[in-house]
């Protein structure tokens, strides 16, 4: 027989013969320790009645879920939930505007975090882009400086090989005047002038 309490005492109602054997009680389904208590404050801030007899949709659900239902058929798990729920005396109506309710409270509850997500999107959006900014700005920055030390010594080079040209053509202007002075066989330590001269007008590297 598959019977629900009432008022403190056990209700019984003929069964079709799929149902005869189904137990009386439920067996009671273990809430989930991280979600149940969210879910039940959820319940709570959207002032959710109990029900007067102790049965509300939660309630039928853990009927609707007993592993003495297994293995039947929708419809007749469907009928023995109705016996059971009208052997107890359950509205039944309550048990659907409840169902609505608790849905309409989960509902509500999820378009509040939807909005809180998408304020923390745009917020951490905003924030991005500021640092996306500064970003780019140190990044000009640093580039501006690249290329101004980059500048620097171009124009330290340039400079420096201006300075090798006049040096070379000064150092030919003496050169040729003292070659001019000295006969082309004077030697001095092995080396002559002539060679001397040449290596102290070779460009530096």
């Amino acid at each position: 027989m598959f019977a629900v309490e009432s008022n403190g005492h056990r209700a019984s109602a003929a069964k079709p013969a799929s149902v005869e054997a189904v137990s009386i009680d439920p067996e009671p389904i273990e809430p989930d320790p991280d979600l149940a208590p969210s879910l039940e404050t959820i319940y709570q801030d959207a002032h959710i009645k109990p029900s007067p007899l102790g049965y509300d949709i939660l309630r039928a659900a853990e009927m609707a879920g007993s592993p003495h239902l297994e293995g039947m058929s929708q419809e007749a798990k469907r009928n023995a939930l109705l016996m059971a729920l009208q052997a107890a005396g359950v509205d039944l109506n309550f048990i659907v505007a409840d169902a609505i309710s608790r849905q309409r409270a989960l509902n509500d509850h999820e378009d509040g975090l939807f909005k809180k997500l998408k304020e923390f999107e745009a917020e951490k959006a905003r924030d991005s882009s500021r640092l996306q900014a500064e970003l780019d700005r140190l990044m000009a920055q640093c580039k501006s400086r690249i290329k101004a030390n980059l500048d620097d010594v171009a124009k330290e080079q340039d400079e420096f090989h201006a300075w090798q040209k006049r040096r070379h053509l000064e150092s030919q202007r003496i050169v040729g005047t003292a070659m001019l002075l000295v006969p082309p066989d004077t030697a001095s330590g092995g080396d002559s002038l002539a060679a001397l001269l040449d290596r102290a007008t070779s460009p530096r590297k």
